[in-house]
């Protein structure tokens, strides 16, 4: 693959993943990638001309190519030109709105007929003429001759294939009733066979007379073609030797004049248009194509002449720099030798260097420094050596690789000189300039995409900076919405607790029942004092279980209210305090546990209510005086009621107690509610903020990612190009 090859994969690689860039930035990139397929799709070499306004690019580049290009005292180029050598003179321009313009040459078709014609005059050529008709009128006597054979055979082949398919339907009528049956039987009688075999030669005779008659249709098509192409031949030939004959010596002067006037007009018309389409004065084009028969220019290089790049124009500042970046495989820095290189050339110099392989320099206009040095009485050499000294210590701090200093001129003397100079110089152009330009421009490209990707970077940085500072900001409005939040809890609480109570009581209610359905069971006073004796601890455990289910409900609930106030939740507490499964266990946590280890001053707070107004307490202040033994000394049905009363007073009065307890419990409830508000609001901003970061994170890690790959790739380009 191509040096440009590898350089567009690259960019292109890294385009597709940079989603991030700006129009602008995406189109820059679009354009080197587009730069770099021109130059895969060109492999010519082009040698760009280049230096300040009036610095004498145009008049070195008409004095070695013959191009007419406009000069003059002012500034004259507007366009780029790009010279090469061709067959005759033409120019085709580009201009500004898209259109195209191409030289076109006057027609001088009419006057080259004349001399060419005039050629055959003479008598031998006369002659020659009218051999060349008799031989044609022979060849097509011969043709005709061999048509007429050729069709007599066609009409004998197809008398014979006519004939054979005649003796074919003869022998089919005359073939014996059930022909098709007796055939296969052929070995009884050989009559049969003998008939089989004339049917078969009679058919294959046919198809042969077919083949033979198709061949020879074929000849004749081929022959009547070449018959007619004979006769057209013959009134050409002798209209050639006709006019041949009757052309004047006047007519050949007048065509002789017509064509010399022809070439001035198309010179003048030639010149004119390519000065109204290079000229800064005139309607210039953008870019002008220029072939010339003259120059000495290599088929495979192409000369640039570009605008100043100090003109006051922007527009053509662009067209010079554009066709100096993308084509320029060699620089021909063009100086006027009595200023050498000033300041406004290097400033050129040190912008072309990363772009450009090869650096010469010109310096021009030497016959001026030689006709001021004779003025001044001074020594021409002298000066010319000082002009040459002064220019290399200049350019010397920007390009450290070979450079020639020619001094040349487009008049006078040395006008001779500069055109073998140059001559010699294209003879000499290293191979290897394209290739190197190529890589000079992928590095540049790669590089500006490196750079590119730096501002991004940077940016990427800052907005991240900004964003940790901005969530250490929201802290203090994170508590301004606890509070805010946490005003809308006091209803819901109440609901809680008025549903818990209600929960509470019926659990009570179905456990009354259940040990009051026991004791009404018993069969003896044993029985009533064994049951009583086992509820003490059951009520204990009943009592433990109960605190402990109420407590987790009670987080549970205050759970659902944060997430109720804070993301509109389905808010339900029905299914609090269910023996079914464990309470208090939520999506958002891995268990009791969990759920305690937030909960804050609310975890045991409630366990320690409810067993304040324990189950086995009360049952024992409703037993009253005498307790057990009230019951046992009295009748057993008595006894029974007796202690079916008292499991009743009993759990009414723990029931009282704990709905008394849990009434109490509202302020605790509501600060849980605002803490687990707090808690998942700075959960929810935390995450948020870590989900951000690591975006943020990501985003700059994936331009680090593409930068480096493309830095790579950069040093990959890099090694072949230090020698230049």
């Amino acid at each position: 693959m191509s040096t440009a090859t590898d350089a567009i994969e690259i960019l292109q690689g890294a385009l597709i993943l940079s989603d991030f860039l700006e129009t602008e930035e995406r189109g820059q990139i679009l354009r080197r990638i587009q730069q770099l397929q021109r130059r895969n799709e060109d492999p010519r070499t082009f040698i760009a001309f280049v230096g300040e306004k009036k610095a004498g690019k145009s008049s070195l580049l008409k004095t070695i190519t013959g191009v007419p290009l406009p000069t003059a005292v002012r500034e004259c180029t507007a366009a780029v030109c790009l010279i090469q050598l061709g067959l005759d003179w033409h120019h085709l321009a580009q201009l500004d709105s898209g259109e195209k313009k191409s030289f076109e040459a006057l027609d001088d078709s009419a006057e080259r007929r004349v001399l060419r014609l005039a050629r055959k005059k003479d008598k031998e050529a006369a002659e020659h003429a009218r051999q060349q008709i008799d031989a044609a009128e022979k060849a097509h006597q011969r043709a005709q001759a061999q048509l007429k054979n050729v069709e007599q055979q066609q009409q004998t082949e197809a008398q014979q294939l006519e004939q054979y398919q005649q003796s074919l339907a003869e022998q089919q009528n005359n073939l014996p009733f059930m022909w098709d049956i007796v055939k296969n039987f052929g070995w009884i009688a050989p009559k049969v066979k003998t008939i089989q075999a004339n049917l078969d030669q009679t058919t294959d005779n046919i198809s042969q007379s077919q083949q033979r008659l198709a061949e020879v249709e074929q000849q004749v098509l081929a022959q009547r073609a070449e018959t007619e192409a004979l006769s057209s031949v013959i009134p050409e030939r002798w209209r050639e030797a006709t006019e041949a004959a009757s052309i004047s010596k006047e007519q050949v002067r007048e065509a002789k004049r017509g064509l010399q006037e022809i070439a001035r007009a198309n010179k003048d018309k030639f010149h004119s248009e390519l000065h109204s389409l290079i000229d800064v004065e005139d309607q210039a084009a953008a870019q002008v194509d220029i072939l010339t028969p003259n120059a000495s220019i290599p088929v495979d290089v192409v000369l640039l002449d570009t605008p100043g790049f100090n003109t006051e124009r922007p527009e053509h500042r662009r067209r010079a720099w554009e066709a100096i970046e993308e084509r320029a495989d060699i620089c021909v820095l063009v100086s006027d030798i009595r200023q050498p290189m000033p300041e406004t050339a290097l400033k050129m110099l040190r912008r072309i260097t990363p772009f450009c392989p090869f650096m010469h320099l010109a310096l021009t206009k030497s016959d001026l420094a030689l006709e001021e040095a004779s003025l001044l009485q001074e020594d021409p050499e002298t000066e010319i050596q000082e002009a040459k000294m002064v220019a290399k210590q200049r350019v010397q701090p920007y390009w450290d690789g070979d450079m020639n200093i020619w001094v040349v001129s487009a008049e006078g003397d040395q006008k001779q000189q500069s055109q073998k100079l140059f001559t010699e110089f294209w003879e000499s152009l290293p191979s290897s300039a394209h290739e190197l330009k190529t890589k000079k421009l992928s590095i540049h490209a790669i590089g500006e995409f490196i750079d590119i990707l730096d501002i991004h970077i940077l940016i990427a940085q800052d907005d991240l900076r900004i964003f940790d500072t901005a969530a250490l900001q929201s802290v203090q409005t994170l508590f301004e919405k606890v509070e805010q939040y946490a005003n809308k809890a006091g209803g819901l609480v109440t609901q809680l607790l008025e549903t818990m109570s209600t929960k509470i009581k019926n659990d009570l209610l179905r456990t009354e029942q259940q040990w009051v359905d026991e004791i009404r069971a018993c069969q003896t006073k044993s029985d009533i004092k064994r049951v009583l004796d086992g509820l003490q601890e059951r009520m204990n455990t009943k009592t433990t279980n109960l605190a402990s289910k109420v407590e987790q409900a009670l987080l549970q609930g205050a759970n659902q209210i944060a997430r109720n106030i804070l993301y509109e939740h389905p808010l339900g507490f029905e299914h609090l305090l269910q023996t079914e499964a464990p309470i208090g266990i939520t999506t958002e946590s891995s268990g009791t546990a969990t759920l305690w280890a937030t909960a804050g001053g609310l975890a045991g707070a409630a366990t320690g209510l409810l067993l304040s107004g324990s189950l086995t307490g009360t049952l024992l202040l409703a037993l009253g005086t005498g307790g057990m033994t009230t019951i046992l000394l009295s009748p057993l049905a008595e006894g029974k009621e007796k202690a079916a009363k008292a499991i009743s007073e009993s759990v009414s009065l723990a029931f009282e107690h704990m709905n008394n307890q849990l009434t109490k419990f509202q302020g605790t409830l509501e600060q849980e509610c605002s803490r687990q508000i707090q808690d998942l609001l700075q959960k929810k901003a935390e995450e948020e903020h870590i989900h951000d970061r690591q975006t943020m994170v990501r985003h700059i890690q994936r331009m680090q990612d593409i930068q480096q790959r493309l830095e790579n790739a950069k040093f990959d380009f890099w090694p072949s190009t230090k020698s230049s």
